[in-house]
């Protein structure tokens, strides 16, 4: 479900249209990888919505698990997990764009 549509539901998000038109997600440039991690028994934000975002945008990585709206709370390792996805991002994109050696240039080799 996006913004709108919970507008419709009746489910009030507590800002109003000039707000969500500035703070949306959607008007954003994708530049960025985004973790989403979700509580499949979250009674707050519903799994399918979450699903319905990453579905949408490709720079979304969902992680469906166990548990409700604040189960990073009693899944610690959850956090570690999530540190250790943004680090392997943050390595990729470092050697995406480190500039490639000029044809002829000696390197050291790797151990």
């Amino acid at each position: 479900m996006l913004l709108d549509e919970l507008e419709v539901a009746g489910v009030g998000l507590g800002v109003d249209l000039a707000d969500r038109e500035r703070l949306s997600p959607i008007r954003r440039l994708q530049l960025t990888p985004l973790l989403i991690i979700q509580g499949r028994a979250d009674q707050i934000v519903p799994a399918a919505m979450n699903e319905t975002f990453a579905a949408a945008y490709p720079r979304v990585s969902l992680w469906l698990v166990a548990g409700g709206h604040t189960t990073e709370r009693v899944r610690p390792f959850l956090i570690t997990r999530a540190m250790q996805w943004l680090a392997q991002i943050a390595t990729e994109e470092a050697a995406a764009t480190q500039p490639a050696p000029p044809p002829g240039a000696l390197t050291s080799p790797t151990p």
